[in-house]
């Protein structure tokens, strides 16, 4: 963190905001790092196009695996202050079908790949974030 000379309010709150901004975007970079790990695992597959689909899916709990790598390549994060001088990290996909692998349906068991993320790397995201 720079040294401050003198000392205003504004000051310290700007530089302090900047380096948490800096640390949760480092965090975010991890994560989403973490979740594309994840779902980088292969399957043979059948047909193309509309028609594609794998021979071998992941198991219930497992991470999903890929088929087109359209999730792998959809992860990603965004950084952004809140009301009261809040920083949030926001990590995921923008993909409709992301939601449903993460939590599943009344079809489909939960394929996580975001929440273990997260979970597994507490650890780290709070040093990411604490070091700016």
């Amino acid at each position: 963190m720079p040294m401050i000379k003198g000392w205003s309010a504004p000051v310290v709150i700007a530089v302090i905001g900047a380096h948490v901004e800096r640390g949760t975007r480092r965090a975010c970079e991890h994560v989403v790092g973490e979740m594309k790990k994840a779902v980088n695992r292969s399957q043979p597959v059948i047909g193309s196009g509309k028609n594609m689909r794998g021979l071998d899916p992941s198991k219930p709990g497992e991470p999903p695996k890929k088929v087109t790598s359209q999730l792998q390549s959809s992860l990603t994060y965004k950084v952004d202050y809140q009301m009261g001088g809040f920083v949030r990290g926001l990590v995921g996909s923008p993909l409709g079908t992301a939601p449903w692998l993460e939590f599943g349906t009344e079809k489909m068991a939960p394929r996580p790949f975001a929440r273990p993320a997260v979970r597994g790397n507490a650890k780290q995201i709070r040093s990411l974030i604490v070091k700016g």
